[in-house]
């Protein structure tokens, strides 16, 4: 678009490719078109449209040439963007770890590691809802990465919001817990409310003394009532309070004594860990794959056995078949009742691929892959049987739909099919897909193909002239 205070008569001149902006001359800052004051920048006109060509990342020094994405132009020239953000010249170049970003269409330097707008590259926005009670948009970036609500749980340096640090707030040691920073071997408690001794103090007091009996245990119920206020409370205290079981293990922070497999039952006692001896490289400790389960080492879900620390499954053979130690043939499968059974999961449909994993009806079971027979053109009537080009698998049998009376087209149009004796299937012959009568079609008379001369008819099969 024009400046407008660019005549369009001097702009537009038919023998000028280019002209030069500025003020005009004259009474009010406008002259005669075509005269000039000071001279600005040298504008271009390009297929889209008048431009500089010295500053257009998309006509950069003549038109057409564009510059990338970590390309800005200045001067006519493709020059990295890093150093030339929003500007041209040493003074937009980005210092050290930031990057050039655009935002609403203005280029300014960013360090991605905590821009939440550019988080760890640019235009990457972190925004969440902290709760469905709180609607508020929370944003928070982090060396690069955005953080959650979980996050702001349990980040020291963000805890609870994006600008908290526990460190500084709290003390150096100090930990976050429910996105609250509290002291260490502490965890927060939103509070309880104690029993309500003055409600049942006036109760009591009621039924033995009347009123005078339940205005004065009331009272005195009332003032030994004692309600939890919402804080960071020691471990025990809160095992006091919920019926939990955490123990300061690593003296930093609260654990989980029924779940946490570094610490089950108590301190120290870590589930994956069978047995440890001294030997002279140094200790050394003989692993095993339990968890912890309501404060007790034991066996996960789908590992119900144990075999010399390790916990497997006997009925499937996972390493181990029916008793410890006991590993089946490559040849054969722990499919029964954990017994090695001669099983081949290549083609075996009742255990294709993996024990007791059953083939639908109908299908076979090729190379551990349940497939079906009947239409699969890799796998027709059997496994491997691969049909040619052209070919389709049709109830199990490789055929042409181009020609294939009983398959014409599609699997199991049947161009002979008969109702009451009589052939509905529109023809007793297939061509190129289609059920068609050769004994009177003029486009296959006879034979597939065979098109008999304009105006002719075809009869039995045979063209023939019209009658006259």
């Amino acid at each position: 678009m024009l400046p407008t205070f660019i005549s369009e008569e001097a702009a537009l001149g038919h023998s000028r490719a280019t002209y030069r902006t500025g003020p005009l001359l004259g009474p009010g800052g406008l002259g005669p078109p075509g005269q000039w004051g000071f001279p600005g920048p040298t504008l271009t006109k390009c297929p889209s449209g008048w431009t500089n060509t010295q500053f257009d990342s998309n006509n950069c020094g003549s038109c057409g040439v564009v510059c990338d994405s970590f390309h800005t132009c200045c001067g006519g020239e493709c020059v990295l963007l890093i150093q030339n953000c929003g500007g041209c010249g040493p003074q937009f170049q980005c210092p050290p770890f930031h990057a050039c970003c655009s935002t609403d269409g203005v280029a300014s330097c960013t360090l991605l590691a905590n821009d939440p707008n550019n988080c760890g590259i640019c235009n990457s926005v972190c925004d969440f809802f902290p709760s469905p009670v709180y609607r508020e948009i929370v944003q928070c970036c982090s060396q690069g990465a955005c953080l959650s609500t979980d996050d702001l749980k349990t980040n020291p340096q963000h805890c609870g919001n994006c600008e908290t640090n526990c460190a500084v707030t709290c003390g150096a040691n100090c930990i976050c817990s429910g996105g609250h920073c509290c002291p260490p071997c502490t965890v927060w408690f939103d509070g309880a409310s104690g029993p309500n001794w003055g409600l049942l103090g006036a109760i009591a007091g009621g039924v033995i003394e009347g009123a005078l009996g339940a205005l004065t245990l009331g009272l005195i119920g009332n003032l030994i009532r004692k309600d939890l206020k919402p804080g960071c409370y020691s471990c025990s205290k809160i095992n006091h309070e919920s019926g939990s079981h955490l123990a300061c293990c690593d003296l930093q922070n609260c654990t989980n004594l029924e779940t946490d497999n570094q610490n089950c039952g108590r301190c120290g006692v870590n589930c994956g860990i069978l047995s440890c001896e001294q030997v002279a490289s140094g200790q050394v400790c003989t692993t095993s794959n339990r968890t912890c389960n309501k404060g007790r080492c034991g066996c996960p879900p789908g590992f119900p056995d144990l075999c010399d620390g390790q916990c497997v499954n006997l009925a499937t053979g996972t390493p181990f078949c029916g008793i410890c130690g006991n590993v089946c043939n490559p040849d054969f499968g722990c499919c029964l009742n954990g017994d090695c059974s001669r099983i081949f999961f290549d083609s075996d449909p009742n255990h294709c691929g993996s024990c007791n994993h059953a083939c639908a009806e109908g299908q076979i079971c090729c190379n551990g892959q349940c497939k079906d027979s009947a239409s699969d053109s890799a796998n027709c009537g059997a496994c491997g049987n691969i049909c040619a080009p052209g070919q389709t698998c049709c109830g199990g049998i490789c055929t042409d739909l181009q020609t294939d009376v009983q398959n014409c087209g599609v699997c199991g149009r049947d161009c002979l099919a008969k109702i009451w004796g009589f052939v509905v299937g529109g023809g007793h012959t297939c061509c190129n897909g289609n059920c068609v009568d050769v004994s009177q079609d003029v486009h296959n008379c006879g034979v597939c193909g065979l098109t008999c001369a304009a105006g002719d008819f075809c009869n039995d099969g045979v063209c023939s002239p019209p009658i006259q």
